[in-house]
């Protein structure tokens, strides 16, 4: 059964992508590009949550 996803297009500022770039390579080597992004939005989503209390 495939999941429901839902597609975001976002444009963001060379710095970011470079940090973005960096962490990519230092810890999700073998990992496609979406996956990265997954994971580091759903990090930063927890993060974001563990500060404001929720």
């Amino acid at each position: 059964m495939e999941s429901k996803k839902k597609r975001f297009t976002i444009s963001v500022p060379q710095d970011v992508a470079d940090e973005i770039a960096a962490a990519r390579a230092a810890g999700y080597v073998g990992t496609s590009q979406e996956e990265a992004l997954r994971r580091l939005i759903t990090r930063g989503i927890r993060v974001w949550k563990q500060q404001s209390g929720d």
